[in-house]
């Protein structure tokens, strides 16, 4: 777990320069690591029958959560497949999963998907994506509506803010979430 959240906590303590020194390769390693440790998670009966992941693997989705602010690992992220993995890991199946993943994992789902869409709208990316494109590279994915899934969580105090700005998002993209959704 310590392993984990120190990942997290390095992502949170880099400066734009240390990572413009970064390996691309060490972003594909975590992607790929990723994808690998959730695509395992969702086989587990921990996860099928509840929803909850372990203390170790939640930590992992934590530690993911500061590393969508930099855009080399968001894109990198979409272009491997890395948010497919977790939309699927969340997706809803009648012979495998429960219907909706715990209220630890759906709000730091929430996370994962705010910090994703600020990325590539670019906050903090030199590719600026309005709105509408964040949200549709995401829906490509299905992370996006596994999220919207996640929306109807229980609320803890500490999250507020996470639904909140999701809703937000979704309000502004009323249009796209028609077109793609209804």
């Amino acid at each position: 777990i310590d392993n984990y959240h120190m990942l997290g906590a390095m992502a949170e303590s880099l400066t734009t320069n240390q990572l413009t020194t970064l390996p691309t390769n060490e972003f594909e390693c975590l992607v790929d690591f990723v994808k690998s440790r959730f695509g395992e998670i969702s086989c587990t009966l921990l996860w099928r029958s509840t929803g909850a992941l372990s203390k170790p693997d939640q930590a992992l989705l934590d530690s993911i959560v500061p590393w969508l602010k930099y855009s080399p690992f968001v894109r990198l992220m979409l272009s491997s497949g890395g948010f497919q993995v977790l939309g699927e890991l969340v997706a809803p199946d009648e012979n495998n999963k429960p219907t909706m993943p715990s209220q630890e994992v759906s709000e730091t789902i929430l996370m994962i998907t705010n910090n994703a869409i600020l990325t590539l709208k670019g906050k903090n990316s030199t590719v600026d994506f309005s709105n509408t494109r964040a949200l549709m590279d995401l829906e490509e994915t299905g992370v996006l509506a596994q999220a919207l899934r996640c929306l109807t969580a229980p609320v803890t105090h500490g999250s507020v803010s996470h639904y909140l700005q999701m809703v937000d998002l979704m309000e502004a993209n009323t249009v796209l979430l028609q077109n793609t959704f209804v």
